[in-house]
């Protein structure tokens, strides 16, 4: 008898131990499992059956609210209403403000491109000579980024009309090719007239150097111009064969006026 107690006591100990383990096995937390769309692709908990986040803390694509921030974007996509609207409301920022890094709005608009941009920020009364933290001004960064239209609105600022016509006329006479294309290009005019009724093309032949005169009539000098030399009305061929007797621009004058 004391036998058969000893037995259920150790059976009754052993079922015991047996059910405290399965419980502790139920009660541990159970692998996480992903959720599955249709297709078998799992998705996160954060995302929904198109792939998009649902955490309101971790948007595909944030929206800029800072002023600044508002702008750029503005100028970057071309939005010239919304610049606008920007730079007049109450909390608009100030023409010559930074708006990326060390950048003003002028300068971010020529690196993109933005013509209606930057002539309107001209109208305002933008300022054109402010640098980059490299040195650069707006009309810089047009040229770098090969967007001469808005590098010659923006430069020609620097100039008054007259005084590019005047640095046209005396790179023809320094024979500066560079320079000669440097003021066409800003809106000297190529038939333009000094004090002594001469054209660029005019003055280029008196100085005897054919790359020049060439230059001149592919920017678009009239070879068949006649201006006043000395009482004497003359174009240029004219003065090429009579006056300075060169033959090589002569004959260059010459195919041009045949052609």
């Amino acid at each position: 008898m004391k036998k058969y107690f000893t037995t259920l006591l150790a059976v009754g100990l052993l079922s015991s131990l047996q059910v405290g383990c399965s419980d502790d096995s139920s009660s541990s937390d159970p692998a996480p499992q992903q959720n599955q769309s249709d297709n078998g692709t799992n998705l996160g908990e954060n995302s929904n059956p198109d792939g998009e986040s649902n955490n309101p803390n971790t948007p595909n694509q944030p929206t800029p609210t800072d002023p600044t921030q508002l702008l750029f974007s503005a100028i970057a996509t071309g939005d010239l209403d919304a610049v606008k609207e920007l730079m007049s409301s109450e909390q608009g920022l100030g023409l010559n403000a930074l708006v990326d890094d060390d950048k003003t709005a002028l300068m971010v608009a020529a690196e993109w491109g933005r013509l209606d941009i930057v002539n309107y920020l001209i109208e305002q009364g933008v300022d054109t000579k402010l640098t980059s933290k490299n040195g650069l001004t707006a009309a810089m960064i047009a040229k770098k980024n090969g967007f001469n239209e808005i590098y010659r609105v923006i430069e020609g600022l620097s100039y008054t009309l007259d005084e590019l016509n005047a640095g046209l006329m005396q790179s023809v006479n320094d024979r500066k090719i560079k320079q000669i294309q440097y003021f066409v290009d800003l809106g000297a005019e190529i038939e333009h007239l000094d004090q002594r009724g001469l054209t660029p093309l005019f003055r280029a032949i008196l100085t005897e150097n054919l790359e020049i005169v060439q230059l001149m009539v592919n920017l678009g000098a009239d070879p068949a111009r006649v201006v006043a030399i000395q009482g004497r009305e003359i174009d240029a061929l004219g003065v090429a064969k009579n006056m300075i007797k060169n033959k090589k621009i002569a004959d260059f004058l010459a195919a041009q006026l045949q052609g």
